[in-house]
């Protein structure tokens, strides 16, 4: 079925009340994990997981673990063509295949020091730099980024994710006048070993299942996301918040949407809509100067260009909320 992504529902498919029970009944970790439907009634689902919480496999083993599952509006439409849209639970539960780490707190700790040296002198850094000093961001009070990976696994794209996220916090607060402004990280796949060292960074971390940091977006906050395996914009824009600032892919139109193939279609998970494009007239796109911008999924890179996956810029974009909005 094609999605309709000029669909407008009369009301939020996302809620408060949604991400909190989520984190909460995830927390309890009962045999059950109870969300809701559409008509408030309640869905219980078995907790395939119980007892392993957020807890790390072994060194070098992955083994899965629970996480809050996003649905998408595309997805409702295709329940509400079924006529069981009452049914349809937009936050539930789901699993993701956890990594347990590769490296130690020193080694991890050590490789982050590196990295960020290296990224500060590197001409990403310096376009990054210069494109938020000509951005008229309005107030920052923090900055929240989802999805950096796990720095226990020594993957370097996700060091520089991370380093990004302090050039970012720096620059803005020293727009503000050498105001220090917190970076809150949240990352299902953090081991023990990110939650140990990432604070010596100035780092908070965001110590849930998937759906906490998301409650903790308001009008002074900065989102950094890069290539969401989740509806994040559609979160955002049920919320009724307007951030700051938010770095995330580029808005696609409709006819773009209907153009791109099936696979990309099903491997898209943060698709727009009515109400986001409706959100993004109050934001001013402001492109990074050699970023490789694209509307191709992530899992389709590789074919759309000489992919690196140290390059923390492709695929994304920055949109500043307009200061009359």
């Amino acid at each position: 079925m094609a999605t309709s992504i000029g669909k407008t529902y009369d009301r939020p498919i996302f809620t408060i009340d949604d991400l909190n029970r989520i984190e909460d009944e995830l927390e309890k970790d009962g045999e059950y994990i109870e969300v809701r439907d559409r008509q408030g009634n309640p869905l219980k689902t078995k907790n395939a997981f119980r007892g392993e919480g957020r807890s790390d496999p072994p060194p070098f083993a992955w083994a899965p673990r629970n996480q809050a599952k996003f649905g998408r509006e595309r997805e409702l439409d295709e329940w509400r063509a079924e006529g069981i849209e009452a049914f349809y639970g937009s936050v539930r539960v789901g699993s993701f295949q956890k990594w347990g780490p590769r490296v130690s707190a020193s080694f991890a700790e050590g490789k982050m020091i590196k990295v960020i040296m290296d990224w500060e002198f590197s001409d990403e850094c310096r376009n990054l730099i210069d494109a938020l000093w000509s951005m008229d961001i309005p107030q920052v009070d923090k900055i929240i980024a989802f999805g950096g990976g796990s720095i226990a696994i020594n993957n370097t794209a996700y060091e520089l994710e991370h380093a990004m996220f302090l050039t970012v916090a720096r620059v803005l607060g020293e727009k503000q006048g050498g105001k220090k402004i917190p970076v809150y990280v949240q990352e299902p796949a953090y081991t023990a070993v990110c939650k140990e060292v990432l604070p010596k960074f100035g780092f908070n971390v965001i110590d849930c299942f998937g759906a906490r940091g998301l409650t903790m977006i308001d009008n002074n906050t900065v989102v950094l996301v890069h290539f969401p395996a989740f509806a994040i914009r559609q979160i955002v824009a049920d919320l009724g918040v307007r951030p700051a600032a938010m770095f995330w892919k580029p808005e696609i139109t409709e006819a773009e949407w209907e153009g791109l193939s099936k696979y990309d279609k099903d491997n898209w998970h943060d698709v727009d809509t009515a109400k986001t494009r409706e959100m993004m007239h109050q934001y001013t796109r402001v492109d990074l100067p050699g970023a490789k911008i694209t509307q191709t999924s992530f899992y389709k890179l590789l074919d759309v260009y000489d992919f690196n996956h140290h390059d923390v810029f492709i695929g994304s974009t920055w949109y500043v909320r307009n200061q009359t909005s």
